[in-house]
């Protein structure tokens, strides 16, 4: 990304998500989660995206917990490069088609890199009821990501169960120290 794309914007209420965050560890999450997997296998075989993430959006990085890529797992990747500090900015799904015609997206490395042309987020919600993350879907085409009714809510109710497995795995965790 350069000074061409605009900065990623900043939710009213980043401090409470980041001490959300903070309070539970969950950038500090590095242990497998088959249960995540699952999430982003079968969205992405399922309703065809060529590559599905579930990630805690940080403070200045964003931490990716599962994803169909293997070798994205446990990255950190710099929020600024990334589509999911737009989706912090609601509290709804976000879908840009075209992110190469969007002056927020069209710079940025996934687009310009891996030829990202489809974003499809859908917000993760900490025990507070603050996004602390997302499901990230992305394809390199837009003619065939037509998002049904159906699909909106299969990805929603994923979106409902995703940060339940992340409680059981940070709860367990807190509890081992």
């Amino acid at each position: 990304m350069d000074s061409a794309s605009p900065s990623a914007p900043v939710p009213e209420n980043e401090v409470a998500r980041i001490e959300c965050i903070d309070r539970f560890g969950l950038m500090d999450l590095k242990e497998p989660m088959p249960e995540l997997d699952i999430i982003c296998s079968f969205l992405s075989k399922e309703l065809g995206f060529f590559c599905t993430m579930i990630m805690i959006v940080g403070e200045t990085h964003q931490l990716v917990l599962s994803c169909t890529i293997r070798d994205f797992v446990h990255a950190m990747l710099p929020r600024e490069h990334t589509f999911c500090p737009h989706l912090l900015m609601g509290d709804a799904p976000f879908i840009i088609r075209h992110l190469e015609a969007d002056v927020r997206f069209y710079n940025l490395n996934p687009v310009t890199r891996q030829g990202v042309k489809y974003y499809c987020g859908i917000p993760i919600l900490g025990l507070d009821g603050i996004m602390v993350g997302s499901i990230c879907c992305v394809h390199s085409t837009c003619t065939a990501m037509d998002i049904t009714r159906s699909h909106y809510d299969t990805l929603a109710r994923f979106g409902e169960i995703a940060p339940k497995i992340i409680r059981v795995k940070t709860e367990a965790k807190l509890q081992s120290k």
